[in-house]
């Protein structure tokens, strides 16, 4: 009754005292009910202290045991308070767990209140707890939750707006990186500013670099806040500015085309923009479900997830980011010719030759070639000039922005080539800026690109001594082309040739990122088995002899 009772006070208070904290003044939350507030933190400290997932807290009485009404219970606390934990333990995975394990061959569950009772408070727990969580809520020492129903009415709004059960969870730092990744987005929200050391920042470095998204929210506007934010960013990501996002970037646009629009920075890495920053207050219209007034903040909430997920389905709670293995690719067979082993650089030109080097896609490729194919695949990600390629089997150009290539540049690749070397070169995103400057390359340099037709062994995989995938029939896309190639499901290649000799492969789709399992909006690549498999055929065909390619 002691989960119930509090589930009871955090609805009563979402619909009685709505504009608790609320609104700011002189960069500071209004005052909230301290008396409230007090008893949630005890009733939450009680279920701390007797949380178990397997019997009531009342389990020594047997008369009282009735432990499928307590777990309902406690999932709608964890629903509403947003804790992942209670006394160190994951609520939903033990008592998920302990569901499965104790279910009946019939489908049915055991319990004092009968098969019915017992079986409905069961697949209630486990179809609402279950549902995908949006939305972490970064819990440090100091103020950072003066605006507690923020995220939970934007999470609950956005459920209206999907039809579907979202969720969202309160998380520190001390918990390992994979746990952030519960959600596509980590808020952050001081009132002050934090004290984050040099472990805590490491650890946000690293949730943005395998694929996270980070919202920070200058809680009321306050302007010590503001002043610690843009050092601490520069800190942490000092490779990139941090800039006022466009009317035109996508988290304005996608799904909603936003009118009315809040101040908005970001910094993006040229994949995506990873980090968004709002340094006047947006949580106080959350907070008091100002849907008429500021509606519009709202639906960027849905933008932003859309933005952060690339609009693809959400996970369910305890779901892996990893996909399945893909049937289509486990039932062929990949493997390597006389050559069992490749060296691959990335080459350092104007642009940026560096993009997406940070999710470490090559590192991902180098196990996936190793494990389906036995090729052993040498990486070097370090910008290597086109004059020190000498050693190296593949040359690696990408990048997602305009650049340009010297005349010696050019030359020292035409000889990287004339050497038997490989390039691979390939439009980050799916760049056009990219494709229009490569293209350009390509004219001064006298190279022709010609798209390679579906009998050429990089799409068909029958080469001459390798094997490697089918990529001419049913290869999947990412959002930006699922609809646009729907009537032509195969790879794409465009062979570079210097004279007669085909001397690389030019991709203007993504595919090193794609081979992840991080999500860009918009970007124009593949899925990720598929990704992972078109780079397969491109290194297998590397590793051929000279005279086979």
């Amino acid at each position: 009754m002691t989960a119930a009772g509090l589930a009871s006070v955090f609805i009563t208070l979402d619909n009685l005292d709505v504009a608790s904290g609320c609104p700011c003044r002189g960069g500071r939350s209004g005052r909230g009910s301290p008396d409230v507030d007090r008893r949630i933190d005890v009733a939450l400290e009680w279920l701390q202290k007797h949380f178990r997932a397997d019997e009531n807290p009342n389990g020594k009485d047997r008369r009282k045991n009735r432990v499928h009404y307590w777990q309902y219970s406690v999932e709608r606390v964890g629903a509403a308070a947003g804790y992942k934990y209670f006394g160190g333990h994951d609520w939903f995975k033990e008592i998920a767990g302990r569901l499965i394990s104790t279910q009946e061959k019939d489908g049915s569950w055991k319990g004092n209140y009968g098969e019915v009772v017992s079986t409905c408070f069961a697949v209630m727990f486990l179809f609402k707890g279950r549902g995908p969580i949006l939305f972490n809520k970064l819990e440090f020492d100091g103020l950072w939750n003066n605006h507690r129903r923020d995220i939970y009415n934007l999470t609950q709004y956005i459920s209206r707006n999907k039809e579907q059960i979202c969720h969202w969870q309160i998380v520190n730092l001390k918990a390992p990186v994979s746990e952030l990744h519960d959600a596509p987005v980590l808020y952050i929200t001081p009132e002050a500013p934090p004290a984050f050391d040099d472990a805590a920042k490491k650890k946000l470095r690293e949730f943005t670099d395998t694929g996270g998204t980070i919202l920070v929210e200058a809680s009321c506007g306050n302007a010590q806040v503001k002043t610690w934010f843009l050092d601490f960013a520069k800190e942490v990501w000092p490779e990139w500015p941090l800039t006022p996002l466009t009317p035109e970037h996508d988290v304005f646009t996608d799904p909603y085309d936003l009118r009315q629009r809040p101040e908005m920075l970001g910094i993006d890495d040229g994949i995506r923009t990873f980090l968004f920053y709002a340094p006047d207050d947006i949580s106080c219209a959350w907070h008091q479900k100002a849907f008429a007034g500021k509606g519009y903040l709202f639906n960027w909430g849905i933008n932003l997830v859309a933005y952060a997920t690339d609009a693809a389905p959400l996970r369910a709670k305890l779901a892996a980011r990893e996909p399945l293995p893909d049937e289509r690719y486990t039932k062929q067979a990949a493997k390597v010719g006389s050559r069992r082993d490749l060296r691959l650089a990335r080459v350092k030109h104007a642009g940026n030759w560096d993009v997406g080097a940070r999710y470490k896609g090559l590192e991902h490729l180098k196990k996936y070639i190793q494990d389906k194919a036995g090729l052993a695949l040498d990486v070097t990600e370090r910008g290597t000039a086109p004059a020190d390629l000498g050693g190296c089997d593949v040359a690696y150009v990408t990048g997602s922005a305009a650049f340009e290539l010297g005349a010696k540049d050019v030359a020292d690749l035409k000889a990287f080539a004339a050497k038997g070397g490989f390039l691979w070169i390939e439009a980050a995103r799916g760049s056009l800026d990219f494709n229009a400057s490569f293209r350009k390359i390509a004219q001064d340099a006298g190279w022709r690109i010609t798209l390679l037709a579906k009998g050429h062994p990089l799409m068909s995989g029958r080469m001459r001594g390798p094997t490697g995938f089918d990529l001419t029939q049913s290869v999947k896309f990412r959002r930006a082309l699922k609809v646009i190639r729907s009537s032509r499901p195969e790879a794409e290649f465009h062979g570079v040739f210097d004279g007669d000799r085909m001397v690389g492969v030019y991709s203007p789709l993504d595919v090193v990122f794609s081979a992840t399992p991080y999500e860009a909006c918009l970007c124009k690549g593949y899925l990720q088995s598929d990704a992972e498999a078109v780079a397969t055929n491109i290194l297998l065909y590397a590793s051929s002899d000279r005279k086979a390619r």
